[in-house]
This record gives C-alpha cells, structure tokens and sequence, in this order.
C-alpha cells in the first residue's frame, strides 16, 4: 500500500517482503499488486539497491573438521523452467551463474529476479572444491527441508554455513568427481576448471574445451 501510493520503503521492508513471497508466506496477487505498484511508481537508488540485496543468494563455506572458511571453492547455480505435461512436469535448462568463494569463505550468486508464475524452479546449487566432498545439485529451498543436509548446515539469519569434508585419496577415487549440470560449458567454466583439478590429481582425462568428457 505504501508503494501504490508513492511512498518509499525502507531497506527492511523489501528485504521483509521478498522474505516473505520466497517462503510461500504472500501470496502471488498480493506479490503482483507490489510490482505492479513499482511498474507504475518506480523505485529510487535505495529500493532497488534493498531489492538487489534481497534476490542475492548467499552463503558461506567450512571445512568439516577445522570449522576455517575454504577460499576459492566454486559455486554454481542453475535454473530450470518445468513445463507441465499430461505426464507430469519436465524440466529444461534455463540459465546458470558460478562464482568462487572468498577468503572468508562467502559467497553471493545474483537470482533471476522476481518471476511471478514463470514456471522457474527454485535454484540449483552445486558446490565443489577439489580435494572435498561435493554438494549437490540440490534445490536452494533443500537446504532447510533435507535431513541429511541438516547435518552439514548451520544457519546464520537466512545465510547458510555448509561444511564440506576433506577427502583421503582413497575417498576421492571412491566417490570420483561431481557430473556436471546440463548447461552450456561457457557457463561453467569455473566448475569445469576445478573439476579438470581433481580429475588430473586422480589419473583421469580432463575435460576438454567443448565439454564432450561426461
């Protein structure tokens, strides 16, 4: 209401909205009536920096053993649309982001942005560093919901801290390297290139520029 009338809203408000829709808490026609709203008034420099913020998926990396933050692990997220078919829904590939974390071990991947009845699942995360056991691709909304990764995750606000462990050599040929998502190679060059890391400290063939190595 406060938009529709051309009121501006303060950086928790929208961080309290977009909260809210993304945990099935708003419903879509009251989502829609908010963009709407914005469509027609606009946001200023503050509100779209609070609605950048809000659509940002961020967490943070530990070792297992030693709780210490792992620099440089790469972190991708792929997104599917999921047609609806007499047989049931069947996804296909939409977009996908990787970035590495810090040294602090964060990272942050920007979202689609807000996509009222798209059709676009939630975002897949898959994080691999060589040298460790993988996670994913598992559905962002898992995180929270999955009892085997409840284990492995520590929640700091909305912000997940995922401990990943370090593998003996034997462990790291037992489980092999993560497969890729199916998404272009250009969009995961990051995940390729550590993939090609462990595959080469395992006697294995990397993987070549056009990804035809499965």
């Amino acid at each position: 209401r406060k938009k529709r009338n051309g009121e501006s809203l303060s950086k928790e408000e929208i961080l309290f909205l977009v909260s809210s829709y993304t945990k099935n808490k708003i419903p879509d026609y009251q989502f829609s009536a908010f963009l709407m709203a914005v469509y027609l008034k606009g946001m200023n420099i503050t509100e779209t920096a609070a609605l950048t913020e809000a659509m940002l998926y961020s967490g943070k990396v530990i070792d297992a053993d030693t709780g210490q933050p792992i620099e440089a692990a790469v972190v991708l997220g792929t997104w599917y649309k999921v047609t609806p078919t007499p047989a049931g829904g069947v996804s296909s590939y939409y977009d996908a982001r990787e970035t590495i974390t810090d040294m602090n071990g964060e990272f942050s991947i920007p979202g689609m942005g807000l996509r009222i009845m798209s059709n676009l699942a939630p975002m897949n995360l898959l994080i691999f560093k060589s040298g460790y056991e993988h996670i994913g691709s598992i559905h962002w909304v898992s995180l929270k919901v999955d009892e085997l990764l409840s284990k492995k995750i520590k929640w700091e606000g909305d912000k997940p801290v995922i401990s990943i462990k370090k593998l003996t050599m034997e462990e790291r040929k037992k489980h092999g390297p993560p497969s890729r998502p199916s998404a272009p190679i250009e969009k995961m060059k990051l995940l390729t290139g550590e993939i090609n890391i462990e595959r080469i400290g395992l006697g294995l063939t990397p993987f070549d520029v056009g990804g035809n190595n499965k």
